[in-house]
């Protein structure tokens, strides 16, 4: 990452306790291009972590499937119920020692209305922490934040979660929403 300029930053107490946990849902964002993916995975691989990164399914194509399967990428089937992806993430969870999983909110690289919740269903659902992690294209930093308390009311909670995002620059600025009214 230093080589091409990019640094982790974060406020010593976030950085802290992104050591100490032992299973965790992060949401990386702004995702706006492939390149998100290459910098959210070199950041928590420089910190010691092994992320498992919800990937779309038609990426898993030999070789690079398996290329994305040994770097931790778990397919995602966008025509199966969301549900389904749940369990089977939270079964995944359930029988790990330690687990990092990655989701992009906005599921995709183009301009959306609105962040999926998935990242919040499956940290509640599972009960781990949620933290934060963010991409700052403009002063090339990877930032990871803190754990989220979820309150169990998403409008409320998703409006907090999207000032941690406020100020942070995408790859491509003209495609990133954030999740605040």
């Amino acid at each position: 990452m230093r080589i091409f300029g990019w640094k982790i930053t974060g406020k010593p107490e976030d950085l802290a306790y992104w050591e100490t946990f032992q299973k965790a849902v992060t949401i990386e964002a702004p995702h706006t291009a492939i390149v998100d993916w290459w910098w959210g995975y070199l950041t928590i691989r420089a910190i010691g972590k092994k992320p498992c990164i919800l990937i779309n399914k038609k990426f898993f194509f030999f070789p690079l499937g398996n290329l994305l399967k040994a770097c931790g990428g778990i397919p995602v089937y966008k025509d199966g119920s969301s549900k389904d992806l749940y369990a089977q993430l939270i079964k995944k969870i359930e029988e790990s020692d330690r687990i990092l999983i990655v989701i992009t909110p906005e599921g995709t690289r183009k301009k959306v209305k609105r962040w999926h919740k998935g990242f919040y269903v499956i940290a509640q659902q599972a009960n781990i922490p949620l933290v934060l992690s963010g991409l700052d294209f403009k002063k090339k930093e990877a930032i990871l934040g803190p754990k989220f308390e979820i309150t169990g009311n998403y409008q409320q909670d998703i409006q907090e979660i999207g000032k941690f995002y406020q100020g942070m620059t995408a790859c491509h600025p003209e495609k990133f929403m954030l999740p605040l009214s």
